[in-house]
């Protein structure tokens, strides 16, 4: 085995992906990465413009709600 230090991020990811190739199988290999999507957008500004319509107040209401029944 390569020292990791002395390997590119490409190399890496490379063998990274082969190495669970050869554990799980073609199936397995692709099941993996379909688990993994980038998504697009700013998931943080988003999040923010969705919370604004609450207020804090109103958050803990809720809460209380869930956890009394």
């Amino acid at each position: 085995m390569q020292t990791t230090e002395k390997i590119s991020d490409n190399e890496i990811r490379y063998l990274g992906l082969e190495a669970i190739k050869k554990e799980l199988g073609i199936a397995g290999f692709v099941r993996f990465m379909q688990l993994f999507d980038n998504g697009s957008g700013d998931y943080s500004k988003e999040r923010s413009l969705q919370q604004e319509e609450f207020t804090v107040a109103e958050i803990v209401e809720e809460i209380g709600n869930k956890t009394n029944g």
